[in-house]
C-alpha cells in the first residue's frame, strides 16, 4: 500500500489493520515454533512410550 492509502484511512480502520497485522504475525510465530518441535518425532516418541507402558502393565499382571 502506498502512503496515500494510509492517509485516507480513519483511526478505527488503522486500528483494525494493526490488529490484523499483529494477528498474522502471532500466527506465523506459532506456526514456526510448532514446526520446530518436529511433530512427527514427538508422535513417534508418544507411541513408543504408550507401547512400553502397555507391555509393562501386561507383564506385571
Amino acid at each position: 500500500m502506498d502512503r496515500k492509502d494510509f492517509e485516507n484511512l480513519t483511526e478505527s480502520e488503522l486500528r483494525e489493520l494493526k490488529e490484523s497485522i499483529d494477528d498474522v504475525l502471532e500466527e506465523k510465530k506459532f506456526r514456526e515454533s510448532y514446526l520446530k518441535t518436529n511433530p512427527k518425532g514427538v508422535a513417534i516418541a508418544w507411541v513408543i512410550v504408550a507401547v512400553i507402558i502397555s507391555v509393562y502393565r501386561y507383564l506385571t499382571i
